[in-house]
């Protein structure tokens, strides 16, 4: 999710095979939590803060977007059937007792949008 080239081909495929149907319900669960997640604020950088964000965050955004007159066809259709759902793990919460005494900062921040 995180080339534009991929998720413009995602999108023009959508419009050719939805075309005048729409886009019932898109669902966003694409996520990294790479292994080298900082295990506490000292040891973040902001490379690993960027990644994470432009591959949990950005790239769906930006494809939910490029999706959107799909989804307002799908909702003129059906107006209480259509759907964008936006999913996260449990380690995305702040709540989470694993994470409570820090860590994984670049996965959290975006982890519980």
């Amino acid at each position: 999710v995180t080339s534009a080239s991929d998720r413009a081909a995602v999108v023009e495929y959508c419009n050719k095979k939805l075309a005048g149907v729409g886009l019932n319900m898109l669902v966003n669960n694409a996520g990294i939590m790479p292994h080298y997640c900082s295990e506490g604020l000292e040891t973040v950088t902001g490379k690993e803060l960027h990644r994470t964000y432009a591959n949990n965050f950005i790239g769906p955004t930006l494809l939910t977007k490029g999706l959107m007159d799909l989804i307002r066809v799908a909702a003129a259709r059906n107006p209480n059937k259509t759907k964008i759902v936006s999913m996260s793990s449990k380690s995305g919460s702040i709540g989470h007792q694993r994470f409570m005494i820090g860590g994984a900062y670049d996965y959290r921040c975006v982890g519980s949008y």
